[in-house]
């Protein structure tokens, strides 16, 4: 008889992967700025629709918002232009994105034909420790669906997070700074989407199906399996987007 898995920690959950992009999109140094936190909140309240598509970000609002100085919120707001996670600028002033299917489209067939590039180059260059990378990811990632169907609400971005850290697992090994940047970058903005159409009491089990079997095929170097696994992982979810996008419209 099997033993039964301990009970996951909400805690120990969001502890167990790293500050990265797709959390939010600030690279957080050791000594976290007034600066790095407005980005992270206000990212976090655009994310959770706090903030609403097309809704003005005014620096003042947002400083007594976040009970942040003027500087800090402006430089936040500098930073989510220039990553386009927020609009505008200068007279302009900032805006919160307008969701569309066609950002969807793009941002998803950008971020598959990505992941392939990155998926092969990381398969060609990958050693033992990179495997042994993606096995302690997939391990972590596989203790949250069965949390997730009774407490969505508590285990949504732990999930999230390790989440990424599997993906980033496989394809961290690319030898290319500028793949992994805008493929984190992506990952970013596809998740704006995915926070509002992602069922993660049922989506979640889904995906670590598909997570499996991208495993099964990085591991055993079939890159053009690997890559078609990869691309239907992005796109069929998208798809499922698009849908409930288009009844809502």
């Amino acid at each position: 008889m099997s033993k039964p898995r301990p009970e996951l920690s909400v805690e120990k959950a969001s502890r167990t992967s790293r500050s990265l992009g797709p959390t939010g999109p600030a690279n957080i140094q050791p000594k976290v700025t007034q600066a790095d936190k407005a980005t992270q909140m206000i990212f976090d309240d655009i994310l959770r629709d706090r903030l609403k598509p097309g809704e003005r970000l005014t620096p003042e609002a947002l400083s007594e918002r976040y009970s942040l100085g003027l500087s800090p919120v402006r430089e936040a707001l500098i930073r989510l232009s220039v990553e386009k996670l927020v609009q505008g600028g200068g007279y302009r002033g900032f805006e919160v994105p307008e969701i569309s299917i066609d950002e969807l489209m793009d941002i998803a067939n950008v971020r598959a034909e990505l992941s392939c590039l990155a998926l092969r180059e990381s398969m060609r260059r990958g050693d033992e420790r990179w495997e042994a990378g993606i096995i302690a990811a997939y391990h972590m990632i596989d203790r949250i669906p069965e949390a997730l169907r009774a407490r969505p609400q508590d285990y949504a971005n732990a999930w999230e997070e390790r989440n990424w850290v599997f993906h980033d697992a496989l394809e961290g090994a690319s030898g290319s700074p500028w793949l992994n940047h805008f493929i984190s970058l992506l990952a970013v903005h596809s998740k704006r989407y995915r926070s509002r159409f992602f069922d993660y009491q049922k989506d979640a089990l889904l995906a670590q199906q598909e997570h499996r079997a991208l495993m099964d095929a990085v591991l055993t170097r079939d890159a053009d399996r690997a890559c078609q696994l990869m691309t239907e992982h992005v796109l069929g979810r998208v798809r499922t987007f698009r849908k409930l996008m288009q009844r809502s419209e």
